[in-house]
């Protein structure tokens, strides 16, 4: 006698259909990805906007280094041409004309359409009349801010005359 049985073939039906129906996004999805989207647009755009507002900022601190390093330049251009006034015969000290007492060393600068001024500080030092400190601080304005930059430099009297 053969035992009869019967074949079951078990399916998961619920996972086959819904892989093979399922070709779209869901709302959702969607959703998620257009709000991905729009944080990094918006984050993109801010980074533009702050660096197009700083850069008048970045400008006008280059042009106030320039501004520094041309009047401390001047002021060591200065002192040489006494050295060499001084070894001609002159009778004048290596100092005249950059020390605050003998002249004024400060003036006011317009650059595009900002107005800079340049403060000059020079000051023998107590330990040695042959060393000179001298500070050139450039102020300005930009967008409603104030702003300073200082340079600092010290000349010598290298060649020893008095």
């Amino acid at each position: 006698m053969k035992i009869g049985y019967t074949r079951y073939k078990i399916q998961n039906t619920k996972y086959k259909h819904s892989r093979s129906a399922r070709k779209g996004f869901t709302l959702v999805e969607a959703l998620v990805v257009i709000s991905i989207l729009l944080v990094g647009i918006i984050s993109a755009f801010s980074l533009v906007a702050k660096s197009l507002a700083t850069a008048p900022v970045i400008q006008d601190r280059l042009v106030a280094s320039f501004l520094a390093q041309e009047k401390l330049e001047e002021i060591r251009q200065t002192r040489d041409s006494n050295f060499l006034k001084i070894l001609h015969g002159s009778s004048i000290k290596w100092t005249d004309g950059i020390l605050n007492h003998d002249s004024d060393l400060s003036d006011n600068l317009t650059l595009n359409n900002v107005k800079f001024t340049r403060q000059v500080n020079t000051e023998l030092a107590a330990s040695s009349p042959d060393h000179l400190a001298i500070d050139c601080t450039v102020s300005w304005k930009t967008k409603g801010h104030s702003y300073s930059f200082t340079a600092e430099d010290h000349l010598f009297n290298w060649i020893n005359i008095k």
